[in-house]
């Protein structure tokens, strides 16, 4: 029942939890946040996140432990942003479109978090 929330600043991370509404720090976000429009997705105790603005970091958190480990980086063009996520069969399809200055078609990835 909890959800986690990273502050784009600090990029420190505070988890609430529905059921008791109450907040706690979690601990700080080691990637780049770059103003935003990186994906998260949950897969069993793993939290995959990464590919903010500009950025090709992909960053696994493991909820159990809360240790990070960066993941390898991300292979396509760094001047897109990511405008659908979804999980099937513990795969993580990402499909993102170029900036407005980077034309073209949107591309569709799909990600093996496991294979990272």
């Amino acid at each position: 029942n909890k959800q986690y929330l990273v502050n784009p600043v600090t990029k420190e991370i505070y988890s609430i939890d529905g059921s008791t509404e109450t907040w706690s720090f979690f601990g700080i976000y080691p990637g780049d946040i770059n103003s935003g429009s990186a994906f998260g997705v949950t897969i069993g105790d793993r939290v995959i996140t990464g590919m903010a603005n500009r950025s090709q970091e992909i960053w696994e958190l493991n909820i159990s432990t809360g240790i990070w480990v960066r993941k390898n980086s991300f292979p396509g063009n760094p001047i897109a942003r990511n405008a659908a996520t979804f999980v099937h069969d513990n795969l993580i399809y990402i499909l993102r479109s170029g900036e407005v200055q980077v034309p073209g078609p949107m591309e569709f990835w799909v990600l093996d978090p496991f294979g990272l």
